[in-house]
């Protein structure tokens, strides 16, 4: 394997002042395209901690010292700008460390990962492979776990910070230019769109209670309090800025609804740790031991239960079309159909609609416009009525 000072192809451009920021910011706002990339620590905090933010326009490779910057307004109207395509590899955990920084997410998002399962080379590729797969360079991992606060950067921080962009740049233009091809780049915005979404609902304090596999065991009143709790530790995290799970664990929440513990030493039982019942024992047992009115009876809605037997057959039979079908388009099935189509169409799927016709009816967007695309089907043998 190449070492890393090797495959950089860029020169590498330092801004920590505020004046070059703002001097390469207006040269920015007028290019087409951005590779863009950060890093931050997140090990002791609920917030991440900006330690580089990386940027290659095509000409060079910037790192950007969020330690030195004080003045972001330049970056946000980067960030912001229409006219700017933003290129992000799995850009969720960016998306994190911008709303945060600079209180924007990236508006004309390019997401790698996202064009990657649209032109079918795979589902959540690794930006290493996607280099690898798409431009013949094997990049190292190597500075993967370093300690980014640290100044001065060492120079395999460096050079590794920059490596991640110098090649991102390249990989959006060729990706773009492929699913231009394929007449699917309005594909890629609408499911970078869907991402931002999914982030900002996200930010419901009661976003891990509703995507927990765990509520449909709970009876209505258990319910309502496991959204109470799901909802004081998240904004307890905030407030305080320390990782979720320092507070109490998801299985932990549904063992203090099992076991409904009306002192603080029963917590001890649970597996809570000294320091965490000592700080917020007391607000739980208040949540536990509270009134449950019927206002917030209705205010949760009852999880779906698991599916049957009959109902995981539906889902893997509809699996198995769907990944020839995808196989035939050059998509990669994860993306093509999610998780909760298949066990919707499960559950409520009239006897007289095929698959194609079921997949049409229960998705949006360019997805149903694909499948209205192929009717009458690829193979019209192999559908089957359900």
């Amino acid at each position: 394997m190449s070492s890393v000072q090797s495959l950089l192809r860029q020169p590498i451009i330092h801004i920590s002042d505020n004046n070059t920021l703002a001097h390469y910011c207006e040269h920015w706002l007028r290019c087409r395209l951005l590779a863009i990339d950060t890093e931050f620590m997140r090990v002791d905090t609920y917030y991440p901690i900006a330690a580089v933010i990386q940027v290659n326009d095509g000409q060079a490779n910037y790192l950007i010292d969020p330690l030195c910057i004080t003045q972001w307004s330049p970056l946000t109207q980067v960030m912001a700008c229409d006219d700017v395509i933003k290129a992000f590899h799995a850009c969720s955990e960016d998306l994190d460390v911008f709303n945060n920084l600079l209180g924007v997410l990236p508006v004309k998002l390019f997401d790698t990962q996202i064009a990657a399962a649209l032109l079918g080379i795979g589902a959540s590729v690794g930006y290493g492979n996607l280099v690898n797969e798409c431009l013949g360079v094997l990049l190292p991992k190597g500075e993967t776990r370093s300690n980014w606060l640290v100044r001065p950067l060492s120079d395999g921080q460096v050079h590794y910070a920059a490596l991640d962009v110098d090649y991102l740049f390249e990989l959006a233009s060729l990706l773009e230019k492929k699913l231009q091809d394929l007449e699917r780049e309005s594909w890629l915005y609408e499911e970078c769109e869907t991402a931002i979404f999914n982030y900002q609902s996200n930010l419901d304090p009661a976003s891990s209670f509703y995507k927990s596999n765990n509520t449909w065991r709970l009876d209505a009143k258990s319910l309502v309090l496991a959204k109470q709790l799901f909802e004081w530790r998240e904004n307890t995290a905030r407030e305080k800025n320390i990782p979720k799970t320092r507070i109490i664990k998801d299985a932990q929440i549904f063992e203090v609804l099992s076991r409904m513990p009306s002192t603080l030493a029963e917590f001890k039982v649970i597996g809570l740790h000294d320091s965490a019942i000592r700080k917020f024992g007391k607000n739980m047992l208040e949540i536990v031991n509270g009134e449950v009115s019927e206002e917030k009876h209705l205010a949760v809605t009852a999880p779906d239960l698991p599916l049957t037997k009959s109902e995981r057959e539906k889902v893997k039979k509809m699996r198995g079309y769907v990944t020839e079908l995808a196989q035939q388009h050059a998509i990669a099935p994860e993306v093509l159909i999610k998780k909760a189509v298949y066990q919707d169409i499960a559950r409520n799927l009239t006897a007289d609609l095929t698959y194609l016709e079921a997949l049409q009816q229960s998705t949006k967007g360019w997805r149903q416009a694909f499948l209205k695309s192929l009717c009458p089907p690829v193979d019209p043998a192999n559908i089957d009525s359900i």
